[in-house]
């Protein structure tokens, strides 16, 4: 999910042996694909698996749906909670909603093709395999960042005390949130000059958010 936009001839090695490891997997577990009749209700497809088989299959969609509600259910509650009550109208919250934000739009979506492409053998075109990954990325991004400026919120409010609510304003988290999506985006389009870049700024990003979450939690855990 993090890599975006490839050199074509990366994108056609990559899906030649996509390709060939699913067909070699489904050969594995003894999966067999019918052909498609055309019946008077549309096309109709057949697979034969074996009981076992079939039962992992429909747990797996199972899981996949049901995490997908759960997803759209709990991040939409925050949102209109948030919403709907001007209590909430805070600095803090509203890092809170972007992140549910960011979370709902994973669930909208990625989600929904992830789970097609895992429960069926729908094929999408380069476009849209790319502009999925180009969309992950984003998100991922946008969530962590996100995480990250939580923490630092929560830290400052141990810190700061009195002067908490003069020095993060409703007006300063705004300005912070846009700055993660533009971040984001930023890091996400990376990869236009070569995937090799994207890879980097990736690789350095988390691992700097990753850093700055321990350092942040841990001083928060002392302050405690």
């Amino acid at each position: 999910m993090i890599n975006v936009i490839f050199p074509p001839q990366w994108i056609d090695s990559a899906r030649t042996v996509i390709a060939l490891e699913r067909r070699n997997t489904l050969q594995a577990m003894g999966v067999g694909f019918s052909s498609f009749s055309n019946k008077s209700s549309g096309f109709t497809r057949y697979f034969q698996q074996e009981p076992e088989e079939l039962n992992l299959w429909i747990a797996n969609g199972v899981f996949l749906i049901i995490f997908l509600l759960t997803t759209f259910l709990g991040n939409s509650t925050i949102l209109i909670t948030i919403w709907k009550t001007s209590a909430l109208h805070s600095a803090a919250n509203i890092l809170l909603a972007n992140l549910a934000v960011s979370d709902l739009a994973v669930g909208l979506l990625l989600e929904p093709f992830f789970i097609a492409h895992i429960l069926t053998t729908v094929k999408y075109s380069e476009i849209v395999f790319l502009l999925y990954i180009i969309v992950g990325a984003f998100l991922s991004v946008a969530s962590f960042i996100t995480v990250t400026a939580i923490g630092i919120e929560r830290l400052l409010a141990l810190q700061l005390h009195l002067r908490y609510h003069a020095v993060v304003t409703p007006s300063r988290v705004t300005g912070v949130v846009i700055l993660i999506w533009v971040l984001s985006g930023v890091i996400a389009c990376s990869c236009l000059w070569d995937s090799s870049v994207l890879y980097a700024v990736l690789s350095a990003s988390f691992i700097i958010l990753l850093v700055g979450n321990s350092v942040v939690y841990v001083k928060i855990y002392f302050v405690l």
